[in-house]
């Protein structure tokens, strides 16, 4: 199709305003974490830019916007973008396909990016460059194919105009589920009452100001042109938004006695989050609607998650997933009448004439779409990070727990005494190994790298040698660094292997 350089323009500056989120992602999640994190959570948020980036410019385009094959798109058909160029539009479509991909390819940069401020302190860096490569081909991928790229979802009649269901829902649940398996965070009672008070607000509020400035093009730029489409989605984000600001702040200063400016950040994303999926498909007083429904229905969902003991660091379940879980199933509801269904009969009032119109049957499809797609990221999720290549489980002490990875524990041992019995698989759920710990010199942190080029084999040490300082040994295939020791004086304890 013929390329309009309007809409080529508007869409160019939308593609930087939607790479600009991610960099303010890092400040308002920076900002929230404490200030020891700051830099690793900041730095989760910027590598998602170029491991994103890659496994889009790869396979990612293809398997979310490809010719279907199976239940995703054919890698083949624009493998390393080939067949997209400058000069042509893709089918139904008036800027240039190149522009098309890397506009998406802004969407996958900060949806795996989301997920980071859910697992805060507890994921190290080389296990977190493996997962989101991972999750976005086994997740993200076949949601964006299924929704936007023509799969089954889209021709059963669901609705997504911006990513409440590829991005939000896909992101939240996700963050949901790996807090089933990294834990909760290791707080000593001196941190107890500091570890979840941001360290920097004035970030927060920066963050909070460079999303929503780049929400503009994350919205109004799924339009795809310049449109009235596009003009209703950057007043109804702007709406919802603004809404949802002043609700938090209220809700906050009732629960907590005095209102606050995180909050107030807070509540501007829930509404961002929430009106995303329904942006071009609902009047500004459906955006008002949503900006209500996301300040009491996710700041509920964030104080539900305290009552359940989840650890979401900072609340991408409750925000992001639930508010982006609230809007796909409420855009059944607040979309354009059924007289909108009809592109050349649908009055001048019709945000996005021939697209989703309000019936009990489009909110059943939305509801639909949405809980499956939370079903479905919470499992997935869930079987990535089982994976031993991405995992780490820690060692329990009889002295306390402590988390750290076989490939950052190693020390030139004097001396070692290996047990010649080796424990089978089948054994290794219930091993124990007995330390004469007297006198010790331990590490203070220790764990098992549970990845599949790494088998530990622990040795008995149990009256088999009687030195004064004697070191703690832990064989592996791969290389074994040495992190920290602490000498203890203590009696014999024992020392508990977690399931392998």
């Amino acid at each position: 199709m013929a390329v309009e350089l309007t809409s080529t323009a508007f869409m160019m500056v939308c593609m930087a305003l939607v790479q600009l989120m991610t960099p303010g992602l890092a400040f308002f999640y920076g900002g929230l974490v404490k200030d020891t994190s700051v830099l690793t959570m900041m730095m989760q948020s910027f590598v998602s830019m170029g491991v994103a980036s890659i496994v889009w410019f790869l396979v990612g385009f293809s398997l979310c916007f490809g010719e279907t094959m199976y239940f995703v798109g054919d890698p083949r058909t624009y493998l390393g973008l080939r067949g997209l160029n400058t000069n042509e539009a893709l089918p139904d479509q008036t800027i240039p396909g190149l522009l098309f991909a890397g506009y998406q390819g802004m969407f996958a940069v900060i949806t795996p990016a989301l997920m980071t401020g859910a697992f805060a302190d507890r994921f190290r860096f080389k296990p977190y460059l493996i997962f989101i490569a991972v999750w976005l081909v086994l997740v993200y991928a076949p949601w964006c194919h299924w929704v936007w790229g023509g799969g089954w979802l889209a021709q059963w009649g669901v609705w997504d105009f911006a990513g409440g269901i590829v991005v939000h829902v896909t992101a939240g649940f996700s963050a949901l589920a790996s807090l089933i398996v990294v834990g909760k965070r290791e707080v000593s009672e001196e941190e107890a009452e500091d570890h979840d008070r941001p360290h920097n607000v004035p970030f927060v509020a920066l963050g909070t100001a460079l999303l929503w400035f780049g929400w503009f093009g994350f919205n109004a730029g799924s339009a795809l042109a310049t449109s009235g489409t596009a003009v209703g989605a950057a007043v109804n984000s702007e709406i919802a938004a603004s809404v949802a600001l002043f609700l938090w702040l209220i809700i906050d200063w009732i629960h907590r006695g005095r209102p606050g400016l995180v909050g107030l950040c807070v509540g501007s994303i829930a509404g961002l989050a929430t009106v995303t999926p329904a942006a071009g498909f609902i009047q500004p007083w459906g955006a008002f609607i949503l900006g209500c429904a996301a300040a009491t229905l996710c700041y509920a969902c964030c104080e539900l998650r305290k009552k359940l003991g989840f650890d979401d660091a900072l609340d991408v379940w409750g925000v992001h997933g639930m508010g982006g879980f609230i809007g796909t199933v409420l855009l059944g509801v607040l979309a354009d009448p059924e007289e909108c269904a009809d592109v050349e009969l649908a009055p001048p009032s019709c945000v996005n004439p021939g697209t989703a119109t309000a019936s009990m049957e489009q909110l059943g499809k939305q509801t639909c779409a949405a809980l499956l797609a939370a079903v479905y990221s919470v499992l997935v999720t869930l079987v990535i990070l089982k994976a031993r290549v991405v995992t780490s489980k820690s060692i329990t002490y009889a002295w306390g727990s402590f988390a750290a990875s076989c490939a950052n524990f190693s020390y030139p041992l004097p001396f070692a005494c290996v047990s010649p019995r080796v424990h089978s698989p089948d054994q290794r759920d219930q091993m124990q190994v007995f330390l004469p710990l007297h006198g010790m010199v331990m590490p203070t942190t220790l764990s098992l790298g549970l990845m599949s080029s790494c088998v530990p084999v622990l040795t008995s040490f149990s009256h088999c040698c009687s030195l004064h300082t004697l070191y703690y040994t832990i064989v592996c295939t791969t290389r074994i660094r040495h992190r920290s020791l602490k000498s203890f004086n203590t009696a014999p304890s024992q020392l508990l292997l977690p399931p392998i």
